[in-house]
């Protein structure tokens, strides 16, 4: 299922206080899909053993979403906002020389994967013609990293960490029915809920660039 019924019920208190915004303001439905590009950040790692290692990770991935809410006649837009990432290889590379030992395994870089889902809120402004910018905040990310058994590198087995994120988007409404958009995302992942046995702990960052296209619909 794309959204799931926790999602709804946390989207659910958000869409409500966002139509008490403007009754005489246009539902807002907007469908979207995307590519995150040249996302990456640092990993911090650390086992039971006190051996703390710095990370940097890199990825792309395929992405969808949907934001619902209003738009006033004046142009500002308020709404609720549902973004997730298909599953896609996380690369990451050990900052420091020299190889980490984990599980008897030697290494410097190794891949994962995993994918994302964020919930939040966005307000946003339409100018007359061919622009609109707005910010969300997704007060409620999760990282879920899949479970790798061969060889099983640092942080692949299956755990998922929550946190937070921030979006600044402009788009581009010159186009019949579409907008194509351009974002700056930043996320910050620190709470694991382990899904598997993990004896260590780990924090991750990302920033990326994200271009879609969705249609905003007005009613």
């Amino acid at each position: 299922m794309l959204f799931s019924i926790k999602t709804l019920k946390k989207l659910l208190p958000v869409c409500i206080t966002v139509i008490g915004f403007n009754t005489h303001a246009a539902l807002l439905v907007e469908p979207l899909v995307g590519l995150s590009l040249n996302g990456g950040g640092d990993s911090k790692i650390k086992v039971d053993n006190g051996n703390t290692t710095n990370w940097e990770n890199d990825y792309s991935a395929l992405g969808y979403g949907l934001r619902l809410g209003y738009e006033s006649i004046l142009g500002i837009m308020v709404g609720a906002e549902y973004s997730a990432q298909l599953s896609h290889g996380m690369k990451v590379k050990n900052k420091a020389s020299g190889t980490f030992t984990y599980d008897g395994v030697e290494t410097n870089e190794y891949e994962f994967d995993a994918s994302t889902r964020n919930i939040g809120i966005f307000v946003g402004y339409s100018f007359p013609i061919l622009l609109r910018v707005w910010g969300t905040f997704f007060f409620d990310s999760t990282l879920s990293v899949e479970a790798d058994a061969t060889p099983r590198a640092v942080d692949a087995n299956g755990n998922e960490y929550d946190g937070s994120g921030r979006s600044f988007g402009v788009g581009y409404t010159g186009l019949p029915f579409i907008s194509v958009n351009l974002e700056y995302r930043t996320f910050e992942w620190d709470e694991k809920r382990p899904r598997a046995n993990s004896n260590y702990t780990a924090d991750h960052e990302a920033s990326e660039i994200f271009l879609s296209v969705s249609a905003p619909f007005s009613f």
